[in-house]
């Protein structure tokens, strides 16, 4: 018996020691001076992490924290546009670029010019057309009384490419005037149908997903 008891002994010691070190184990899977680094999702619209693509339309998410709330919906819409306009003039600036380069007029003030002009007023033409699809809003950091301290907004906003053919031409025709090298150019011709079939699924005019962070 006192064997029997001598084992049973050794082997709750070895039991209890075990125990201690696998709890000394999971602590040290740890941060900042032992404490256990927590992970939390970010509370946002699942569309504005992965905004919706598709061939016939453009989509950009804005994202803005302010203390008023009509000022934060209203920022988070003007920065998604922003960056729609942004998006879509890199893509018809470097479309330009090129077709230039090809019709042998490129690299002179007026040319730069053509290329500004052109840019600008496509750009503003897709803005023209932009609307709201989704917006969401929280009310965060509440004080004692239950009244928000900030709001937090986040906008969907989505152009539609399927009316802006006629508003290409319009644009091509204003500006053809200013360069009047182009007018007889086959390139010019070309870059109009170009800037008609821009595709929303293009890498080039995918808008960039801002931060939570301000």
């Amino acid at each position: 018996m006192r064997e029997i008891a001598r084992k049973l002994s050794i082997f709750v010691t070895f039991a209890v020691l075990f125990g201690l070190l696998a709890a000394c184990g999971g602590d040290a899977d740890t941060n900042d001076g032992g404490k256990k680094s927590k992970k939390k999702k970010a509370d946002v619209p699942v569309w504005f992490m992965a905004p919706p693509t598709a061939e016939d339309a453009i989509y950009a998410v804005g994202y803005a924290k302010k203390e008023n709330m009509q000022l934060a919906m209203d920022t988070a819409k003007n920065r998604a546009r922003d960056e729609i306009s942004r998006v879509i003039g890199v893509k018809v600036s470097n479309m330009i670029k090129d077709f230039l380069e090809e019709a042998g007029v490129s690299g002179n003030s007026v040319s730069t010019e053509f290329t500004s002009s052109v840019s600008k007023s496509v750009s503003s033409n897709f803005l023209s057309g932009s609307k709201l699809e989704q917006q969401d809003l929280y009310e965060i950091d509440s004080d004692d009384d239950g009244n928000p301290n900030a709001y937090e907004a986040f906008a969907l906003m989505k152009v539609s490419l399927k009316d802006m053919s006629s508003k290409i031409d319009e644009v091509m025709k204003n500006n053809a005037a200013a360069y009047a090298k182009l007018q007889a150019n086959k390139a010019f011709d070309d870059l109009a149908k170009e800037l008609k079939e821009i595709n929303g699924n293009d890498a080039s005019l995918k808008p960039v997903v801002p931060t939570t962070e301000e």
